[in-house]
């Protein structure tokens, strides 16, 4: 069992907790894949944080201004892996993996890149939500022509 310390969580719970922190992880995957902006948000608690390799976007707003922003041409492919969820108590967990992105906009072609992620995860009245989430690059193709 994977809980924080001085929790009474049962196993069950837990299990149900890091199931539900998972499909987050998924469920972003799917949703930037499809260019469903607003289904993307909706995964986020209000006060977000996400920061793609260092730059802070803070709340919804700014959120929402950013996924406006990328090229309406760019396609993407997310696969996440290696994801562990750690619960911290019934209304909190934390998370982290990696990921691959491809990337393809109009008929260019972008690099395949992995990444490595941080999640916070919190319990809100609509259900486990993204708090904060922290993405940076780990592993990007050599230019050949650098």
């Amino acid at each position: 069992m994977n809980a924080g310390p001085g929790t009474d969580l049962t196993e069950s719970a837990v299990t149900a907790i890091e199931r539900a922190c998972l499909r987050l992880v998924h469920e972003f995957n799917q949703r930037a894949d499809d260019r469903d902006n607003e289904g993307v948000l909706a995964l986020f608690t209000e006060d977000c944080l996400y920061e793609p390799s260092g730059r802070e976007v803070n709340g919804k707003a700014a959120f929402r201004a950013a996924l406006a922003a990328s090229p309406p041409n760019r396609g993407m492919v997310h696969m996440s892996s290696d994801v562990i969820v750690d619960v911290i108590d019934e209304k909190s967990a934390a998370g982290r993996g990696h990921v691959l992105i491809a990337e393809i906009f109009g008929a260019e072609r972008a690099p395949i890149r992995f990444a490595s992620f941080t999640d916070v995860y919190r319990l809100t009245d609509e259900g486990w939500r993204i708090h904060q989430r922290r993405l940076w690059h780990t592993l990007m193709p050599v230019n050949d022509h650098a």
